[in-house]
C-alpha cells in the first residue's frame, strides 16, 4: 500500500468536513492493572483528539440503584486513585470535549437491566440515580450499554424490546432536562437488532447510537474472519454472512428509520486472533484450530491489541496482507492470524461515514491504541488521523504503515456459519440435523469440514450438527486438508 493511498483518501475525507461530527472515545479503566505496554492510567489520555470520551463501566442494581465497580479506582476516599476526578479535570486541557460515563458492558450480562425496564417506578428510579451520579463528578452525560434487550440472560424475554424504549424515555426525559446528554451502545447486526430494538423510537430518544460494528468474526467462527469488514467478502454467501459487515448494519439500521446523523460507525482498536488449522493456509475464511494465543501486552486468547499488532508486524513477527473487497488487513506470523484495523483500513471507512452522511466514529477503546508510540507514527495514531479528517481542526498528515505482503496463492474454503457475534459457541448439541446432497442426506460426523462424497468442487462445514453444503471457486477442487485446492495438487 503505497502511503499516497491514505493521504488522498483522507483528504477526500476532509473535504466534508462537518462541524457536528463526532470521535466517540471509549475507555476501559481496568487497562490500569495491566503490565508493561499494556498500562494505560487516566495520564495517558489526550482528552484532544476525542469529541466525546466515556468512562467505562459503572454498575446498577435490580432497585435501580446505581453503584461503582471499583471503588478503590473511581474514588479518592481511603487512598483511592481517583480517576473519576482525574478524568473530569481533563476538561481544562479540552472545554470542548464531553467527559460521560457508562453502565453496562458484555460482563454485566442482560438480567439486571431488563428487572430495572419492566417497572416504572424502578425505570424513574433508575434515571434519577443515574442523573444523580452525574451532577455529583462533573459528566456531561450518560452512555447506557445493555448487552443485549431480550437476549442472553433476560429477565423478560422479548417485552424487553418496548421495555428498552420506557426505560430510554424515562432517562431523556430526566437527562435532558438537566442538561445531560443520552446515548447507547447496540448490538448492529440485523439477525441480533431485531430482536432487540424498536429502531425508530429508541433513536428519538437518543442523542447518538453507538454501532458497535466489530465483533462480526472471531474464533467462535472455525474459519478466520476480519474483525470488522467494511463490506461483505466473496466467501459471503448466506444471508446471515452477507450481514457481518459494516455496510450491511447501516443499511439495515437506514431502512429501519435511524437518522444518518445519530448512527456513529464503531471501530476497533484491536483483533481477533485465530491459531491456524494449517499454517500454510492463511487466507480469510481459513480453517482454524481456536483462538490466537494471548498477546504479551493484554493476557487474553483470541484478542490482540492494535499497538501489539503493530509492534509484531514493526519487528517482523507478523507479515501484513490487504482483503482488497472488504477493505481491511490481516496479519499472519507462523500459525497465528489476526483480522483487525489499521490507518488504510480505518481511511475507508472515514470516506464511508462522509459519503453518507453519518455522525462519525467511536473507538473501543483508546487503551489498545498505540498511546505510547512504540510503532513510530505518533502517539494515537489512528483517532488523530480521524479526528483530524471528520473535525478538521488540523492539518492531515500522511500515516506510515507497512506496505502488504503478497498474498498466498492457495485459496481458502468458503466461510462457513458464524455464531452470534461477541459470544463463543457452547457446547454443539447431540441431535443431528442433515442437508440433502445429490447423493441423499449427509450425516455430521463432528464439527468440521468434510469432502462431500458426490462433488469434488464442493465440501460441508459441520458445526452442532448441521452440514452447511458450500463451494469452492471455479477450477477448484476441496482437499481433505482443509482448504480448496488445485487439481493438479489434489485428486479427488
Amino acid at each position: 500500500m503505497k502511503f499516497t493511498l491514505i493521504c488522498c483518501l483522507l483528504l477526500h475525507a476532509a473535504v466534508l468536513i462537518s462541524a457536528q461530527k463526532k470521535v466517540v472515545c471509549f475507555w476501559g479503566t481496568w487497562a490500569a492493572y495491566r503490565a508493561g505496554n499494556g498500562k494505560f492510567e487516566v495520564t495517558n489520555i489526550d482528552p484532544t483528539i476525542c469529541t466525546h470520551i466515556i468512562y467505562s463501566f459503572m454498575g446498577a442494581k435490580e432497585d435501580g440503584s446505581v453503584t461503582y465497580l471499583d471503588s478503590f479506582m473511581d474514588l479518592s476516599d481511603n487512598w483511592g486513585k481517583g480517576y473519576i476526578d482525574k478524568f473530569i479535570a481533563l476538561r481544562s486541557q479540552s472545554p470542548n470535549t464531553k467527559f460521560m460515563m457508562s453502565i453496562g458492558g458484555w460482563n454485566a450480562g442482560s438480567a439486571v437491566y431488563s428487572k430495572i425496564a419492566a417497572s416504572a417506578s424502578i425505570r424513574d428510579t433508575f434515571a434519577q440515580n443515574v442523573l444523580n451520579m452525574l451532577n455529583k463528578h462533573g459528566f456531561d452525560g450518560f452512555d447506557f450499554d445493555w448487552e443485549y434487550p431480550a437476549q442472553r440472560d433476560t429477565a423478560y424475554g422479548s417485552a424487553d424490546k418496548a421495555n428498552f424504549v420506557a426505560l430510554l424515555q424515562t432517562l431523556k426525559t430526566k437527562l435532558a432536562a438537566n442538561g445531560k446528554l443520552l446515548t447507547i451502545a447496540v448490538a448492529v447486526v440485523q439477525a441480533s437488532a431485531s430482536l432487540s430494538y424498536d429502531i425508530p423510537n429508541v433513536a428519538k430518544n437518543v442523542d447518538f447510537i453507538n454501532l458497535m460494528t466489530y465483533d462480526l468474526h472471531g474464533s467462535w467462527d472455525g474459519v478466520t474472519g476480519i474483525n470488522a469488514p467494511l463490506y461483505a467478502g466473496p466467501r459471503d454467501i448466506t444471508s446471515y454472512q452477507q450481514q457481518l459487515n459494516i455496510d450491511a448494519v447501516i443499511k439495515y439500521w437506514l431502512a429501519q428509520g435511524a437518522p444518518k446523523d445519530k448512527l456513529i460507525v464503531g471501530i476497533p482498536l484491536y483483533g481477533n486472533s485465530f491459531t491456524l488449522s494449517n499454517s500454510s493456509n492463511y487466507f480469510v475464511g481459513a480453517p482454524s484450530s481456536g483462538a490466537g494465543t494471548a498477546g504479551k501486552f493484554v493476557a487474553q486468547d483470541g484478542f490482540l491489541p492494535y499497538n501489539e499488532i503493530c509492534y509484531n508486524i514493526k519487528n517482523g513477527v507478523f507479515a501484513r496482507y490487504w482483503e482488497n473487497t472488504q477493505k481491511v488487513p490481516y496479519a499472519v506470523g507462523g500459525n497465528q492470524w489476526v483480522g483487525y484495523d489499521d490507518a488504510e483500513s480505518i481511511a475507508y471507512k472515514v470516506n464511508y461515514i462522509q459519503d453518507n452522511n453519518l455522525g462519525g466514529a467511536m473507538f473501543w477503546s483508546i487503551e489498545t491504541e498505540d498511546f505510547n508510540n512504540i510503532c513510530g507514527n505518533g502517539k494515537f495514531p489512528l483517532i488523530k488521523m480521524t479526528y483530524q479528517a471528520l473535525i478538521g481542526n488540523t492539518t492531515i498528515t500522511t500515516p506510515t504503515t507497512v506496505p502488504p505482503t503478497v498474498a498466498p496463492t492457495t485459496v481458502a474454503p468458503t466461510v462457513g456459519p458464524t455464531q452470534t457475534p461477541t459470544v463463543a459457541p457452547t457446547v454443539a448439541p447431540t441431535t443431528t440435523t442433515t442437508t440433502v446432497s445429490p447423493a441423499g442426506p449427509f450425516v455430521c460426523p463432528g464439527n468440521g469440514l468434510f469432502k462431500n462424497p458426490a462433488d469434488c468442487n464442493s465440501f460441508y462445514n459441520c458445526w452442532g450438527g448441521v452440514a452447511w453444503l458450500q463451494y469452492c471457486q471455479v477450477g477448484f477442487v476441496y482437499n481433505p486438508n482443509g482448504y480448496c485446492d488445485y487439481p493438479s495438487n489434489y485428486k479427488c
